[in-house]
């Protein structure tokens, strides 16, 4: 489709599909409806999911469309029909074919007439409208497919997108990637899917191809300008996973502005298609991005080395946040709370506005009004019905710069003009006052473009109440322009004072404040559904309630993805410099540095088991350790008395894993015979055997409330006790967990609240226990994780694995915080201090590692083999023990 015609996607209705277009002609009618053989308009005949829309080849002529379900019928007009009508012969004297495709309908919408962007005009009345293709092949499949989705149109909305979703996967899968397009005919590919590009209000499917050069994307339609979008994969300089209507199938393309291609948002089928896709791309060879370069942003804000205009684009984007999905568009505080003064003076804290407080709490008794409300309403409550970012907030900032936009959201048609943007001041005092009116900013308002505020399309908006026509925003006295109004903006976030208390405000809208107990203390409580995780449509399996639902989370506000659950830390002053404090990203929730161990030194050691111990960890008074091994033993021995307490025989294979429960009494064994045994130490005996897993228990993690266990059954188990005395209660199967690969490792977090989980081809997986749903699955090594755990505040998981790697996820952000490469691979690891951890690798090796530095603090030569396990005791000794089948005591000099 050429450039320069007028229909766009925006002429749709929003989620709105255009499948295709023929070559034709509309020919005019006269009264009654009856054809004007002397009159035809040549033009493009559009078939949309929705819509039928025909496209005049004029300029000054409008653009009709048909909406699909006012359409009364469809049929084709032919010469017999027209038999008794006189122009007849004129009629059909130069077509092609007899054949005229008849539409009736009792609305037909017209707009862009001398292309200029209006309110559309809607003409309800019983009209027919006559088409002719200009290739009379095309008439057939022409009129069965607009009789499809006119018998779509008929269905309630859950049916109408279950078939429309058939419709477009049929004409998908019979669209295949067109290699002969490849740029380079040697390019390997090693990734196809459908999916859609996400712009601003529309989506367009199309078929995604990633090659060892390149990634393409081919429209299913002709509204691109280029048939084919592709970007060198060596031009791009950052890969955002995002999410797209609460659920993590996006991923958002950024290359340099000199590229043709600059953007691309792409949205496919499922989380675990679009990590597919993620994977795919930053393994070519020729990818390259800085996977560090995200990890320092907090301290780079603390040290005031970015702005708090970057830092707060910058946790936008990392909280799924973009500028082209409006449904999500980045968020900004209103800083300035006077916008009445002729002057403004900056360094006056009274003229700010209070971070602390989401804006719906600004107003002490209209917050006491919501409170009262709150109160009465029955579960799950919620103290603001409205959102601080919609697509409709966002627009109503927009509407001079973006008129089509707000065309296509409000069907066609323009705002009362009382009601939009039309004044700073009134519309700060409609947020403070407003019953329902909670909207905070967009970054466009600290920006240096001027084009939102003043209407420089001479948009015709209509007039307001005095008579005064919709033109520029009328800006406070204190600034003279609209240049002058954004400077101030942009000083004014700058400032002192808001870098003093910005940090309020973040913990509100991407912090600890969101959500639970401490949202509810900060009156920062919204409807349930803008929340991440509040419902999971592929459970819902009621199509027209999933519909309703899904118009929700879209137009009625998202609240970004938590990236912080503990308070976020507040800037440096100016003064203070690199004196201050600050949190490092890759630290985040550790505490300050102890001295670190500097040697050890053997205590004593010895050797119970017959072949190789598999796991070793202590009793809570620290006095014993429990050992397990290819043997099939558990072993208990007396550290003080250094002897052998107990030697037992569990299973005829071996016992890969032991977990001793912090109520004392009890210790939980897995086995290669896919059993879970729970042992009583108390009366030396196997209380329980679990038939637990298909296949072997690898690994085990738990406390007195959790167990859970993880198998090469490509499972983890979650395990809760039943209630009743220590000696009678036992484990029951609470959850499931599905992995694609076998599962090596499994970690419960310090608070019960996260499971971490990683398989044998390095997949790292985190899966809340509340809800029991996966929150991050990213592949995170090349080879089997050997050994993982989650860091004090449970944001971040470190994992080692077969690769030589030892890999620090944020996994609430999704980024990489620390990469250490190392010379061995490194089998097992236990924390140390508050930022270093010690590890256990197969040259038999104990090194001690700090999590900001590239090589080890220090190392020293335990074994001939390999370390297979070690664990530190309260008094600060490390044990460890290999495949020698030796278990040694190592006092730490520090």
């Amino acid at each position: 489709m050429a450039q320069s015609e007028r229909f766009s996607l925006l002429d749709l209705e929003p989620r709105e599909y255009y499948f295709e277009d023929y070559s034709a002609f509309c020919h005019v009618t006269k009264e009654n409806n009856r054809l004007d053989p002397s009159r035809k308009i040549r033009g493009r005949l559009k078939i949309c999911s929705k819509s039928i829309v025909f496209e005049p080849k004029d300029v000054q002529q409008a653009l009709l469309k048909v909406p699909l379900r006012e359409v009364k019928s469809i049929e084709e007009y032919t010469e017999k029909q027209s038999r008794n009508e006189t122009e007849k012969t004129q009629l059909f004297a130069r077509n092609t074919s007899d054949k005229l495709l008849c539409i009736e309908s009792e609305l037909v919408v017209e707009f862009k007439e001398k292309n200029l962007i209006r309110p559309h005009i809607f003409k309800r009345e019983k009209r027919k409208l006559y088409f002719s293709l200009t290739y009379a092949t095309s008439m057939d499949d022409c009129l069965a497919q607009i009789c499809q989705l006119h018998r779509a149109s008929t269905l309630p909305p859950g049916d109408w997108h279950s078939m429309i979703g058939a419709i477009i996967h049929s004409k998908q899968s019979r669209k295949p990637f067109d290699t002969s397009r490849l740029e380079d005919l040697y390019e390997n590919i090693v990734f196809e899917a459908e999916g859609e590009r996400v712009m601003p209000l529309v989506n367009n499917p199309g078929r995604i191809m990633v090659t060892s050069q390149r990634l393409y994307f081919q429209p299913f339609n002709n509204i691109e300008a280029i048939p084919l979008l592709k970007i060198n994969l060596k031009d791009i300089s950052q890969v955002l996973k995002r999410r797209f209507a609460l659920c993590q199938v996006g991923l958002e393309i950024f290359c340099p502005d000199n590229q043709t291609l600059n953007h691309l948002y792409l949205k496919v089928a499922s989380p675990k298609e679009r990590d597919l896709l993620y994977d795919r791309l930053v393994e070519q060879s020729c990818f390259n991005l800085d996977g560090m370069k995200q990890s320092k942003m907090t301290q780079k804000w603390q040290k005031q080395e970015i702005s708090n205009y970057d830092y707060l684009m910058y946790l936008n984007s990392i909280a799924d946040r973009s500028c082209n999905d409006l449904t999500q568009y980045p968020i900004c505080p209103w800083v300035i709370s006077d916008y009445t003064s002729s002057h403004l003076d900056l360094s006056d804290p009274g003229v700010y506005r209070d971070l602390s407080k989401p804006v719906g709490a600004l107003n002490k008794d209209r917050l006491q009004q919501l409170k009262e409300r709150f109160e009465e309403m029955p579960d799950p409550k919620f103290l603001y019905g409205s959102h601080y970012s919609t697509p409709g907030y966002v627009l109503f900032y927009l509407a001079r710069q973006y008129p089509d936009y707000v065309l296509c959201l409000q069907n066609g048609k323009f705002d009362n003009p009382d009601r939009m943007f039309n004044s700073i001041s009134e519309t700060w005092s409609n947020v403070l006052n407003g019953a329902s009116d909670f909207k905070e900013l967009i970054p466009d308002f600290f920006q240096e473009s001027e084009d939102f505020l003043i209407n420089k399309k001479n948009i015709d908006f209509g007039k307001r109440q005095d008579r005064r026509p919709v033109m520029d925003i009328e800006l406070p006295a204190w600034a003279t322009d609209a240049g002058e109004f954004l400077r101030i903006q942009r000083e004014a976030l700058e400032s002192d004072y808001v870098s003093s208390h910005l940090h309020g405000w973040i913990d509100l809208i991407f912090g600890y404040k969101q959500t639970g107990q401490a949202s509810i203390e900060a009156d920062n409580v919204f409807y349930h559904l803008t929340y991440e995780g509040a419902v999971n449509l592929e459970t819902i399996q009621n199509l027209n309630e999933r519909t309703a639902i899904e118009a929700q989370i879209m137009e009625f506000g998202q609240t970004p993805k938590q990236l912080f659950t503990s308070p976020h830390p507040s800037r440096a002053p100016p003064s203070l410099g690199d004196d201050w404090d600050v949190i490092d990203t890759a630290r985040e929730g550790i505490g300050a540095s102890q001295e670190s161990i500097s040697s050890f030194e053997e205590s004593h050691s010895f050797s119970l088991h017959k072949g190789d111990v598999m796991d070793v960890k202590l009793s809570n008074n620290g006095t014993s350790v429990f050992t397990v091994g290819k043997d099939g033993l558990l072993k208990i021995y007396d550290l003080q008395e250094q002897r052998q307490l107990r030697s037992v025989h569990v299973s005829n294979l071996a016992i890969s894993s032991v977990l001793v429960l912090p109520f004392g009494d009890k210790v939980v064994l897995g086995s290669w015979d896919n059993n879970i045994y729970v042992y009583s130490v108390e009366y030396g005996r196997i209380n329980q055997t679990l038939y637990a897993h298909d296949d072997a228990v690898s690994c085990l993690s738990g406390n007195n409330k959790l167990v859970a266990s993880g198998s090469w059954d490509s499972t983890v188990k979650l395990w809760t006790w039943t209630c009743g005395d220590t000696m009678n209660s036992e484990m029951v199967v609470e959850a499931e967990f599905d992995h694609d690969t076998a599962v090596v490792c499994v970690c419960l977090s310090n608070d019960s609240s996260f499971i971490s989980s990683a398989t044998k081809n390095g997949q790292l997986y985190v899966w809340e226990v509340t809800s029991q749903c996966e929150v991050f699955s990213k592949n995170v090594h090349t080879g089997k994780i050997t050994a993982l755990l989650f860091n004090e505040d449970n944001k971040s998981v470190i994992s080692c694995g077969a690769d030589k790697l030892v890999v620090v996820t944020n996994w609430q952000s999704d980024c990489q915080l620390r990469r250490i490469f190392t010379e061995h691979i490194i089998n097992c690891l236990t924390w140390d201090l508050e930022d270093s951890i010690v590890v256990g690798d197969t040259d038999g090796q104990i090194q001690v590692w700090h999590l900001n530095l590239n090589v080890p603090q220090y190392s020293h030569k335990a074994y001939q083999g390999s370390i297979t396990c070690i664990v530190k005791a309260s008094n600060g000794s490390i044990i460890t023990c290999g495949k020698s089948n030796k278990v040694t005591v190592w006092k730490t000099i520090r």
